[in-house]
């Protein structure tokens, strides 16, 4: 379950690798450009024919892990849960508590001191 503070740190994760990703389209175009203005024996030439490989790589891990992000934000209403749904687990947690076993029982308990902790 996510809260909106982790989607908010989520979508700012896209919105930077977005910015790194035009970064990086940007310069594969400025350096294909370079090298058709480069004499083929001039010592820039090879770097600036090797960074559009190199830049073309970056750009695919960057897309990979966009998509990824992009996934686990695609709909936060089925993330979150239902105000409904909410109640619900509030309402059974009673009924759970006495029908539980003891571990059952010590595990409910400290996650819910835990969580009023971090408060």
């Amino acid at each position: 379950m996510m809260n909106d503070e982790k989607i908010i740190s989520i979508r700012e994760m896209i919105h930077g690798k977005q910015g790194a990703l035009a970064h990086i389209k940007s310069e594969i175009n400025e350096r294909a450009l370079v090298v058709g203005r480069l004499p083929e024996g001039s010592v820039l030439y090879r770097p600036n024919m090797d960074a559009p490989a190199r830049l073309t790589s970056q750009q695919a891990k960057l897309e990979g892990e966009v998509k990824k992000l992009e996934e686990k934000i695609a709909d936060p209403s089925k993330i979150k849960l239902a105000k409904d749904e909410f109640l619900n687990l509030t309402k059974t947690a009673g009924d759970k508590m006495r029908a539980g076993t003891a571990v059952e029982k010590r595990c409910a308990m400290s996650n819910f001191v835990f969580e009023r902790m971090c408060r």
